[in-house]
Order: structure tokens, then sequence, then C-alpha cells
């Protein structure tokens, strides 16, 4: 075994032992929830219209302090697929990766590994002028000024990474809520830096292990025969199956299913991952471009 790889692993699974676990949940200091009104709509009413018009298969799961309460599954694994899809199934979520690299990042900042406050060029020396003042929060919160111009063409994600100059702001770093595809790519690539390994074995030993999330993976073969369902696209006329890809948007893909999920989710909605801030905590106080919404590690969601 590769001694170097090794002392590398137990770095991290002792700073994991710091940084994650679960403080008391929000949900237990609240009052049980209101009984549903009559007139409202069953799950199963709900699945039968999405699966007549939009999904072949859906999954859906209740977690309550913590523990998984309830889980089902409707439908199939895939259009040309008669078998009946199974709760436990692995869906490719490249979305899920960038929840995971603000998680890593305050997991790593509440270890003391790193400072989601500190400017980049202490990590990448290489990074200067506008580049080199960002802090990673700026980046999980949309804020450090980058634009959202589409990927060159045939440029790769790490050149267009090594590429970033003074010429890809739009404003300087903390004075707007402007969107951009690099900033979660540019987060992970500092999180390498710091750790030393790649972002993909940084997640897994500091979250999805720690967090039980033993069906998620990011390698494509362990999701195929772990049960991966078909993924499918609009083209405008109706659904065409896609091939998963590993990697996408700069960023690997993870494959996770629903009970991971949510043991992920009710750990950050919750503030019960240490160093994060409950879902809807306030952003960053800077103008936006769109005052209806906001994005913070990595969640959008509406004020």
């Amino acid at each position: 075994m590769n001694t170097t790889t090794t002392s590398r692993s137990l770095a991290v699974a002792g700073l994991t032992a710091m940084s994650l676990g679960w403080i008391s949940p929000l949900a237990a200091q609240q009052p049980p929830a209101a009984a549903p009104p009559p007139e409202a709509p069953t799950l199963d009413a709900v699945a039968a219209e999405d699966l007549s018009s939009l999904a072949t298969g859906m999954v859906a799961g209740v977690v309550v302090q913590g523990e998984l309460d309830f889980l089902t599954a409707w439908g199939t694994p895939g259009r040309e697929s008669t078998d009946s899809l199974e709760a436990t199934a692995l869906l490719a979520y490249p979305g899920m990766t960038e929840i995971l690299v603000a998680v890593t990042v305050r997991a790593l900042g509440a270890a003391g590994m790193l400072d989601p406050q500190a400017p980049l060029s202490r990590i990448l020396p290489e990074a200067t002028g506008r580049l080199g003042q960002v802090t990673l929060d700026q980046l999980l919160s949309h804020t450090a000024g980058l634009d959202n111009a589409a990927l060159p063409p045939g440029r790769t994600w790490e050149e267009a990474l090594d590429g970033l100059d003074d010429d890809a702001f739009v404003t300087e770093p903390g004075e707007v809520f402007s969107a951009s595809r690099y900033s979660y790519p540019l987060a992970a690539r500092i999180l390498e830096r710091a750790v030393g390994m790649p972002f993909s074995e940084i997640a897994t030993q500091a979250v999805l292990t720690p967090l039980a999330m033993a069906r998620s993976t990011f390698d494509l073969d362990t999701a195929r025969e772990r049960g991966l369902v078909t993924g499918y696209e609009f083209d405008g006329t109706g659904s065409v199956a896609v091939d998963p890809v590993d990697r996408a948007a700069g960023l690997p893909v993870l494959f996770t299913a629903t009970p991971d999920v949510l043991q992920l989710l009710s750990a950050w909605m919750s503030g019960g991952i240490r160093g994060s801030s409950p879902l809807g905590a306030a952003p960053a106080d800077v103008p936006r471009m769109d005052p209806a919404r906001h994005f913070s590690d990595g969640l959008t969601q509406d004020v």
C-alpha cells in the first residue's frame, strides 16, 4: 500500500471526527407538525400524476430527527424496464456535488485545515490580481465577481480554470451576487490543493462515510453495479435516455440514493453538520442581481 495515500487517509479521517457529526437537530425543538387537511393530495396521487407525464419512477422518504422514518418507490428504473423501482436505487446527481463541496469546506474549516474567509492566494500562490483576493466563502455564495461565460470551445475545465484572470471578473470580489459556473469547480480545486487529494476522495472520507451514505459513490462502474437508474432529458418532443457521465460542469458526478440524500440534507438543513448554518440562514449581505433569490452553500432559495 502506498504510504503517502495511507497517511492522507488517516489525516482526513482525523479531521472528520472533529468536524462532522450530529448536534441537536432543530427539528427536535419544534412542536409536532399539524396533520394535513383532508383535501390534501396523497403521495400516491402525486406519483401517479408525475409518472403519467414526466418520470418513469419516483422515490419519497421522510427523515424525523435524523432517522429515516418512511421510504417508498413507484414506477420503474427506466422506460424499457418492467422491473419495479427499488427505493434504494442510485441516480446520477451532478448538482449534489456542489452541496458536497460546501459541506466539505465547512468541515475542513471547522477542523482548522483551511480558512474559508482567507484569500485564495494563500493556497494558490499562482492566483494573482482579483482571483487572489477571492475567498472560498465568496465562491460558495456566488459573490466572487466571476462571470458566467460558457466554457470556450475546445477547452477542458482544467484549462478554463487555469486561464481565469482579471478578465473573467464582472465586478470586484464581494460586491454583488452573480452566479458563475466557475465558482464551485474552483472551490473544489482549492480543496484538492489544500488537502493533496482528489475531491472525490476528500468528500468520501470527510462526508459520505461519517454520515453513513453507504450507497453513494463517485465511481460510475460501482454505481452501475449498485443499480443505477436511467436518466432522461427532454429534446422538445419527448424524453430521450442519456448515458451517465462521471464528470459534469467541471465536477465529479455523485451517484447517490434517496436515503443518502435525505441523510445529508437532514443534517445540513438542521445545522447538524458542524461549521454549517441552517438552511435558510441569511446569505452574504451584498446586492443581488435577482433580488427574489439567493444562492448559498450549493442551495438556491426563494427569499
